[in-house]
């Protein structure tokens, strides 16, 4: 009975010493939107009437603007009056939704027409980016250099069937490699080769086409005809140029006599023949198809 008596006794020393610490452990008051609110550490005051006084005489906020999709409290010029308007208004992110585009903004929801694109065969920084195959730059790509940087377009359809021209003659200055079909092009032209009917050459059609907005066109040398065919007209997937299966003209003429008929040889020029790529040679005076190539 005597040890029940002397714990009911303490007990209540006990409880004051626990509310004791309790009130030892909150070390004062912070002052959020008017109202004091008990806090544990960094307080702004140490006691609740300092508090409520510094509190009464704090500005409210204005409003609220929406900054970085975040709502900040302004005590002047706020877009919205209630944090609750403000932060619908910020969850709705205004941007380009379009992931192709240069400007795709991830953070956006709505979309506000804002999409802007690389040009035509060039990536968002202006570099160029293309592969065989690709419809760019007026034509079709049939063949790239080193660095895919600089290249050979060819028309998208055939100019039509032409002569070659120059029929006993040899025009001077043409050769048979990659990327000579233009010099080749304007050495026949200002040797000023005719043709028998009286029409234009297939070098002089080339050079006077302007085929989706490009004028520099040219009659393709050997190289590049046969290039070619091996890369648009039987590739992988296809004749993607969409050839017709027969023969076309390059910029190259036989210079060396072909048979009795040709001692000369000046008489013949090369063609490819685009049902089975095979390289060979005709009368100038035929009519054969022409693909017009230029270079980017």
């Amino acid at each position: 009975m005597k040890k029940l008596l002397y714990i009911l006794l303490l007990s209540p020393m006990f409880l004051i010493s626990s509310c004791e610490e309790e009130e030892e452990a909150q070390s004062g008051y912070n002052c959020v939107s008017n109202t004091c609110s008990a806090v544990f550490e960094n307080p702004q005051y140490l006691t609740l009437e300092d508090c409520q006084s510094a509190c009464e005489e704090e500005e409210l906020p204005a409003g609220y603007l929406c900054v970085s999709n975040n709502c900040i409290a302004v005590l002047e010029n706020p877009l919205y009056t209630t944090l609750s308007d403000c932060q619908s208004a910020c969850s709705n992110v205004s941007g380009c939704l379009d992931e192709s585009a240069c400007n795709y903004d991830e953070n956006a929801n709505i979309d506000d027409g804002s999409c802007e694109y690389a040009l035509e065969g060039y990536d968002c920084e202006g570099n160029i980016n293309v592969q065989l195959g690709d419809e760019v730059f007026g034509g079709i790509i049939f063949y790239l250099g080193a660095t895919n940087e600089h290249g050979l377009i060819a028309a998208s359809e055939d100019l039509g069937e032409f002569q070659w021209g120059c029929y006993y003659q040899k025009p001077p200055g043409i050769s048979g490699g990659i990327g000579s079909g233009y010099e080749n092009t304007l050495a026949i032209v200002d040797y000023g080769c005719v043709t028998t009917a009286g029409g234009a050459t297939a070098a002089q059609a080339t050079l006077d086409a302007e085929i989706n907005g490009y004028n520099d066109w040219c009659l393709p040398s050997l190289a590049e005809l046969e290039e070619m065919y091996q890369s648009i007209g039987n590739s992988v997937g296809g004749n993607v140029g969409g050839f017709s299966q027969t023969l076309y003209w390059s910029s190259n003429m036989v210079t060396s006599a072909t048979g009795l008929d040709d001692l000369s040889g000046s008489k013949k020029s090369y063609h490819v023949d685009f049902s089975d790529g095979t390289t060979g040679y005709s009368n100038k005076t035929a009519g054969h198809k022409v693909r017009p190539i230029r270079s980017f």
